[in-house]
């Protein structure tokens, strides 16, 4: 039976989707994209580094699929040397069920629903409007042993201040493709690749409150290998727009 995330994320948002994410001239300075209007900021930022700016240690954790089996993921923690401040992200793109809509990579070969490796190449791409409009908290999703019994709570889709954390902690934010080990594989609407390419790393980011939002719409932080990973926000009308999602928490 699939998860109650699933059909209380329905439930609450299934007459919000129809009224969000639809306007026409969203955006002032945008460039027209087949199906919907785009603006791109740069939020760049680079912090001193030290000859041994932070450390990195590894554990796996584990994810609900939504079919009450758990996904084995590498979770990473980045420590600051000099302040001790910590986070701890997720090192694979994710790929849980317990949200209900979202988009496979064509190339993907983990195809199969029912088992708990389902879109783990690509990740899967989650549209914003129909997921994470009213919640980015992935509590009650990530657990610290396969039997699904103990959970590490606090993880959520991260903000600009988390990236910028992360920037901050190993030198600069045009370096967290690299430390995440993100792929280069696009953004993706009904597997249609609209003008985005292989050029492009990106994650959904939580900005509440950014007068660049159209409500129910998300925010994409995305970095491209033309640009030398300049970290970019990119905000869109698209509802049907497909997205990876990256999540973290903060440890100190």
């Amino acid at each position: 039976m699939k998860s109650i995330f699933r059909i209380f994320a329905f439930i609450a948002l299934i007459g919000f989707v129809f009224t969000s994410c639809q306007k026409d001239n969203l955006l002032e300075e945008e460039t027209q994209q087949e199906k919907g209007e785009w603006k791109e900021i740069v939020i760049e930022k680079t912090f001193p580094v030290t000859k041994t700016p932070f450390t990195r240690s590894l554990r796996t954790v584990y994810i609900n699929d939504s079919w009450e089996q758990a996904q084995a993921c590498m979770a990473m923690t980045v420590t600051d040397i000099p302040t001790g401040n910590k986070q701890e992200w997720l090192l694979i793109d994710a790929h849980s069920q317990s949200f209900f809509d979202f988009y496979l990579h064509p190339n993907e070969t983990n195809t199969d629903d029912l088992l708990p490796d389902y879109g783990k190449d690509y990740g899967l791409y989650y549209t914003w409007a129909n997921n994470f409009t009213q919640t980015t908290s992935w509590n009650g999703l990530v657990y610290e042993d396969a039997s699904l019994t103990i959970s590490i709570n606090d993880f959520n889709i991260p903000t600009f201040a988390d990236l910028n954390k992360l920037g901050s902690i190993i030198g600069s934010t045009s370096l967290i493709p690299r430390v995440l080990r993100m792929n280069y594989d696009g953004l993706w609407s009904n597997n249609s690749n609209y003008h985005f390419s292989t050029d492009i790393a990106a994650m959904w980011a939580d900005s509440p409150g950014d007068p660049n939002i159209e409500p129910g719409c998300g925010v994409v932080c995305m970095w491209k290998i033309s640009t030398n990973n300049v970290m970019t926000a990119g905000y869109t009308n698209m509802q049907n727009l497909g997205v990876n999602v990256r999540i973290v928490r903060d440890i100190q």
